[in-house]
């Protein structure tokens, strides 16, 4: 006979696996018994299908209600089992049914031990719940404490902090009420007439010590009996004249300290390598307090003339004679030393050099000079006017260089020509030029461009109002070129004008222009000063120049 499964306590799959495998097994105990009738078969199954739909519903439900309902289905199949005791003497079937029964009640035993559990674990986490709320609870009346204690501490702190203030506020106000009474605490000294004095000064007078009691001058300090008056109090009195002191007897002189006595009286005196011990009765020793030196004594008298020495020996002049000999010829390769110096040109500097010298160095003349820049002899002069070699009208300081390549009466120069300082609107205008072979060179500015000059245009070319061309040379002798014109006459002449000499190129210069949208053209600037205007077919035109270039002259 088959046997049924063990159920554990558990309500997974294989707890519900092998409580319907039991139940199976006792639908096929209770199908063997032939000896039931019909009507308690069915009754049989009915009770058993509705136990196992109960069975299969437990996931989710109450444990409580499902605990309950397995009893009951317990109980019913117990009663259904009695009933088929009754109706059925075999021994087995009544056996089998009281196993599953037993069963059964094993596997109600084991639920009701998993509630117990569950209601114990439930109960551990109830107790823990509050203990901890117990806990918090006493934490929040700590902290309830400690709030109430902080809050006294700053409000005692605050009291402090109250008193504190209060303090330094009487103290404020105590500096305050003594502070003109101390404000001039200062000793000045003797007293004089001519001193502003102020509240509280110190001065002394005959001995005695005053303090102003108000400011004054001239003011003298009041004397005895009187003790005060207006300004000043007195607040130390001279004192009598003490009585006389020990005097000082000196009684020899001795080599060191250890030869003085063992015992001296009151002023008694040593004098050791020109230090002076006296005897202190203080100490009972001997002091020793310093050096004793008096003032330098004036000159004695001359004493007699002593009577004449005999001859003494004569002196040994040999080394003498030998050091003078070696003098001498020092002396004259010296000499010959210093003449050969003084004769060599390369390293002194001649009459004539020192005559360039000095006109070199000589100061620019103030309020003009008489000398012409074209023929200059300093270095440096202030001159006027064109007629004198200056760049233009009004005073110029000329610097002038001489350099290499020339000489005579015409040497190759440099110079450098500024404008005075009140010469008008040229400011701080600086220009150049030089000589070469005996001609000047026209002076160039340093600082300003010069003024661009209108060209002269060809006849059939013009520019419109505000338009010009123009052209100038700058310090570098660089020659520009700029400017609009125009031409709408249908000639096709192509010269525009021609460059003066000094403004024209060294070689060929060319520039492209754009005539409409679809024709080109050049403008070309020639060595000859040429500038013509080179387009294909068109007459009516308006072209851009502009253009640098160098130029030699």
């Amino acid at each position: 006979m088959a046997r049924m499964r063990e159920i554990g306590a558990s309500f997974d799959k294989g707890y519900r696996d092998d409580l319907n495998y039991n139940f199976g097994l006792l639908e096929a105990l209770i199908g063997e018994a032939n000896g039931l009738t019909d009507n308690l078969r069915e009754e049989m199954l009915g009770k058993i299908n509705n136990l196992q739909q109960q069975i299969d519903m437990l996931t989710g439900e109450n444990i409580g209600e499902l605990l309950e309902r397995l009893n009951d289905s317990i109980q019913q199949a117990l009663t259904a089992a009695q009933e088929a005791r009754t109706a059925k003497t075999a021994t087995e079937e009544a056996t089998a049914l009281a196993t599953t029964a037993t069963e059964l009640a094993n596997a109600s035993a084991l639920l009701a031990e998993e509630k117990a559990n569950y209601a114990n674990e439930k109960a551990v986490l109830a107790q823990e719940a509050a203990d901890n709320a117990n806990l918090e609870a006493s934490n929040l009346s700590q902290l309830k404490i400690d709030v109430v204690q902080a809050t006294q501490d700053a409000n005692t702190a605050t009291g402090n902090a109250n008193q504190a203030t209060q303090a330094a506020q009487t103290a404020t106000d105590a500096i305050y009420i003594v502070l003109p009474n101390v404000t001039g605490l200062v000793n000045l000294k003797e007293w004089n007439n001519e001193t502003q004095y102020k509240k509280n000064n110190f001065v002394t007078l005959e001995g005695n010590g005053y303090m102003a009691l108000r400011d004054n001058k001239g003011v003298r300090p009041p004397s005895l009996p009187m003790l005060s008056n207006a300004d000043w109090a007195m607040f130390v009195q001279k004192g009598e004249k003490g009585e006389q002191g020990t005097g000082v007897r000196i009684l020899g002189t001795l080599s060191d300290e250890s030869s003085l006595p063992s015992i001296g009286e009151p002023g008694d005196a040593y004098l050791i390598n020109g230090d002076l011990y006296v005897w202190s009765d203080t100490t009972n020793d001997w002091t020793n307090v310093g050096t004793i030196k008096g003032p330098k004594g004036d000159i004695g008298p001359q004493g007699p003339q002593g009577e004449q020495g005999p001859p003494g020996q004569d002196a040994d002049l040999t080394e003498v004679n030998q050091e003078m000999a070696n003098i001498k010829q020092t002396v004259t390769d010296n000499q010959q030393v210093v003449t050969e110096h003084l004769a060599d040109n390369v390293r002194h500097v001649t009459a004539e050099d020192k005559a360039n010298w000095n006109a070199m160095l000589r100061a620019v003349t103030v309020g003009g000079s008489n000398e012409d820049a074209n023929n200059p002899v300093a270095s440096a002069i202030l001159t006027s006017g064109i007629a004198k070699g200056a760049p233009d009208s009004g005073y110029w300081y000329i610097f002038t260089f001489t350099y290499g390549g020339g000489g005579g009466a015409t040497p190759n120069m440099g110079q450098i020509a500024i404008a005075y300082l009140n010469n008008g609107s040229r400011g701080s205008d600086m220009r150049t030029r030089y000589r070469f072979g005996g001609e000047w060179s026209a002076w160039s500015s340093s600082f300003h461009l010069p003024t661009p000059v209108n060209a002269v245009l060809a006849t059939g070319w013009y520019v419109n109002t505000g338009e010009a061309l123009t052209y100038y040379k700058d310090g570098f002798g660089i020659v520009h070129v700029n400017g609009r014109v125009r031409r709408t006459d249908g000639n096709t002449s192509r010269r525009v004008t021609t460059l003066p000499v000094g403004y024209r190129p060294t070689k060929a210069v060319q520039s492209q222009v754009t005539v409409g949208i679809t024709s080109s053209g050049y403008v070309d600037i020639d060595i000859n000063g040429n500038i013509d205007v080179w387009l294909e077919g068109s007459t009516n035109v308006s072209v851009l120049i502009d253009a640098s270039f160098p130029t030699t002259v």
